[in-house]
């Protein structure tokens, strides 16, 4: 799969309805910026530095964007990169531990 991430221009993800895709994550990861829609966790993962987030529903707007983000290139590879490791496994593990090992104590 890393291939086919790495390979792409661009990733585009119109979920009308998602919790947290992952496949967002593993294409940030592999360096390749993501189009989606304003839906669940999808938002929360894009910002401005790997990608574009529209409302949910607006075709011409997914349209344009592809237009505009494949004419402008204004997404680096490691911006992308960096995006994703914010949500690094390891990472969220340790903070989990600490947020429940407070809780429990």
């Amino acid at each position: 799969m890393s291939k086919i991430y790495s390979a792409a221009d661009l990733f585009v993800i119109p979920s009308i309805e998602d919790n947290f895709p992952t496949v967002i994550l593993e294409s940030l990861a592999c360096g390749t910026p993501v189009l989606t829609y304003n839906t669940g966790g999808c938002a929360e993962i894009i910002d401005e530095s790997c990608g574009t987030v529209i409302e949910k529903g607006d075709y011409k707007g997914l349209v344009n964007e592809i237009y505009r983000i494949e004419k402008e290139r204004p997404y680096s590879e490691d911006s992308c990169v960096c995006r994703s490791k914010k949500y690094d496994s390891n990472d969220k593990y340790e903070e989990y531990v600490k947020l429940y090992k407070h809780i429990l104590l």
